[in-house]
């Protein structure tokens, strides 16, 4: 594998893993969007 093939590759796996990043920060935002509404629900019917 020549210089170039090696740097295409690393390239490719960086950007294979900044995606990967990404998406599991998506998935991190929905969870916790998840949770701050559960404690709302629970707040609100708790004030009741």
């Amino acid at each position: 594998m020549n210089l170039e093939d090696e740097l295409t590759t690393a390239i490719g796996e960086r950007n294979d893993a900044r995606q990967e990043t990404v998406e599991a920060r998506g998935q991190l935002d929905v969870e916790i969007a998840k949770r701050v509404e559960a404690i709302d629900r629970w707040d609100t019917s708790f004030r009741e």
